[in-house]
């Protein structure tokens, strides 16, 4: 029932109580209607009343009639004026009586008719004899013919009476049985109402709990996605699944987007250990704590790339060809402090390397100068040896001739070969010897 689902709780608690009232009304005015069909004042009663009135007005005559005709005989019998006249003014009392029910009783007035214009009269005039004739006649006649009336109209109205008593009792019967099919009858509808009401409170109420509980298993890891709570009514219940489901629907959204970005942050740690720190996280986090996360990552790998290099790789084989004694190699285009001193470093190793190699062939060169000059030099010495035993065999040969004094000339042409031989000596070149 729309109706039912569409309403709030507190309208659903109201319907139940409306639907007591209206079955606490329905009986009320049931019973108020059946009171008032029989109560004072009611159609039913003011029939009976009626009635009542009506037997009222037939019984009372006849005694005004029976009291008339007993004043009658004793105006008959008296002798005293006075009381004569008090039974004249009864007399007239009893018709006043009787014309004050003159809309019933018209046809009475004949027999105070025939009093007022016979049978008083004859009083008047103390003519017994004839007022005895007429009460015992005409006015004898006239009282069993209006008895004979008399009775009849009591014997309807009390089978009227009758009547009415048994409509009135039918009427209070039939209001009591329409007021228990009634009650009986609200009674199953606000059962019903009542059934439905609380099978829809207590429907939603199962789906707001199964709704958290799949949101639960969701939020511990046992289920991949949560489920929303199916409620479509718009009571209380149904607003705060409604509520529940936005926060379920932006929760695992939030979740789902956190798991992507932890597994985006696996993918970009695996790329830092793997060298690459120009790596990018492609995907963004919802939460603060992994947004802040996120930027301190990014902080790390902008630190790694610009302060070692990026791509450590590279910077390890740059450093490895040089472990391997090649420092030609360079990290390309390096902007990082680390790369960038890598190359420095290579290029003040290979400065010195050259420098050394320079001084190296500078050494080589004059090492090689060197051995020449030795050469030479021994060479020189050879010759020289060979010179100073020549010169010894000269001196030999000098000082044997000294004693022999030969001419001058040939010891002066001895003594200019040995200045020559000396000089040749000194310029380490072979002295040549003329004989």
């Amino acid at each position: 029932m729309k109706f039912i689902s569409d309403a709030s709780i507190k309208t659903k608690l109201i319907y139940i109580v409306l639907a007591g009232i209206f079955g606490i009304l329905a009986m009320i005015v049931t019973s108020k209607l059946a009171i008032d069909s029989i109560k004072i004042g009611s159609p039913t009663y003011q029939e009976i009343v009626n009635s009542k009135d009506l037997l009222a007005d037939i019984l009372p005559p006849p005694a005004y009639v029976l009291e008339a005709r007993l004043v009658t005989y004793e105006l008959l019998h008296s002798s005293d004026t006075k009381k004569t006249q008090q039974l004249i003014d009864k007399l007239g009392q009893l018709k006043s009586d009787v014309n004050a029910r003159n809309e019933y009783w018209q046809k009475n007035l004949k027999y105070f008719k025939v009093i007022d214009e016979k049978f008083i009269p004859l009083i008047k005039n103390n003519d017994k004899a004839n007022a005895t004739n007429l009460a015992v006649g005409e006015l004898e006649s006239i009282y069993l013919k209006h008895r004979e009336y008399i009775d009849a109209l009591v014997q309807a109205s009390l089978d009227e009476s009758k009547a009415i008593e048994d409509k009135a009792s039918s009427k209070l019967t039939s209001s009591t049985y329409t007021m228990l099919i009634g009650a009986f009858i609200l009674i199953v509808l606000a059962v019903i109402l009542s059934s439905i009401i609380v099978t829809n409170i207590t429907n939603s109420i199962d789906s707001v709990k199964n709704g958290l509980i799949s949101f639960f298993s969701f939020l511990n890891g046992e289920k991949s996605n949560a489920d929303t709570i199916n409620i479509h009514s718009k009571d209380e219940v149904g607003e705060m699944a409604k509520v529940v489901n936005e926060n379920i629907k932006r929760t695992e959204a939030l979740i789902t987007a956190d798991n992507e970005f932890v597994s985006e942050v696996i993918k970009f740690t695996n790329e830092l250990k793997s060298g690459n720190n120009l790596a990018k996280l492609q995907k963004e986090a919802q939460s603060p704590s992994l947004k802040e996360l996120g930027r301190l990552l990014e902080d790390l790998r902008y630190y790694l790339e610009h302060t070692i290099a990026r791509d450590t790789n590279l910077l390890v084989a740059t450093l490895e060809s040089y472990k391997q004694e090649n420092f030609t190699a360079r990290f390309p285009s390096p902007y990082a402090k680390v790369a960038v001193s890598v190359n420095e470093l290579g290029d003040v190793i290979s400065n010195i390397l050259l420098e050394n190699k320079r001084n190296g062939l500078n050494l080589e060169q004059s090492a090689n100068t060197l051995l020449e000059n030795v050469n030479i030099l021994n060479q020189n010495s050879n010759e020289s040896a060979a010179a100073l035993e020549e010169t010894a065999a000269a001196l030999e040969e000098i000082t044997s001739n000294i004693s022999f004094t030969k001419c001058s000339s040939r010891s002066s042409n001895r003594w200019r070969s040995w200045k020559r031989i000396c000089g040749s000596c000194s310029r380490g070149t072979k002295p040549s010897y003329k004989k």
